[in-house]
């Protein structure tokens, strides 16, 4: 299978597509890609080539069964704004993920995240969206109370014993 090169490509969705795999350079000619639905693909992990796209503001991956997160992969999506991870199994969040500065939308209802690190938050000034329901989170860290900007917080079903002031929001 040749490679696809769509250079000003800017909108990619392949959401209910059955895909297992994606080869691993797919998106390394979509230079122009802002938004990218991969929902519901049993793709299962992070392909090195997203990181080719540097435009790129939508990155929709619920429910592809990815368990972990790649080391420093969001470090050079500055531009990401909205990130959904949601219904997957992931257990961890990474503190490279907080280094998204434009990021306004963090979707990760429904994994099986137990901890959300202290200072994750610290660098998010523009989350206006969190939404953490369904996961087994037992605390929040204090940095979600310096989201200045979040209009919305869901952390229902959660078994949280710990939540920091909220009165900054």
């Amino acid at each position: 299978m040749s490679l696809p090169k769509c250079p000003r490509l800017t909108t990619l969705l392949l959401s209910e597509c059955n895909m297992v795999s994606i080869p691993e350079d797919f998106f390394k000619h979509m230079h122009g890609l802002r938004v990218l639905d991969l929902c519901r693909n049993p793709v299962k992990s992070f392909l090195h080539s997203l990181l080719m796209c540097p435009r790129l503001t939508t990155l929709l991956l619920s429910d592809c069964g990815i368990e972990s997160i790649l080391e420093g992969f969001f470090e050079h999506m500055d531009g990401l704004e909205v990130l959904d991870l949601s219904q997957n199994p992931i257990k961890s969040l990474p503190h490279f993920l907080s280094k998204c500065p434009m990021l306004t939308t963090l979707l990760l209802f429904c994994c099986k995240v137990v901890n959300i690190p202290e200072g994750f938050f610290d660098y998010m000034d523009g989350l206006k969206i969190l939404h953490i329901s369904g996961n087994p989170i037992k605390s929040l860290p204090h940095s979600l109370s310096n989201l200045k900007n979040l209009t919305s917080l869901f952390a229902r079903c959660n078994y949280l014993e710990n939540v920091p002031s909220l009165s900054n929001l």
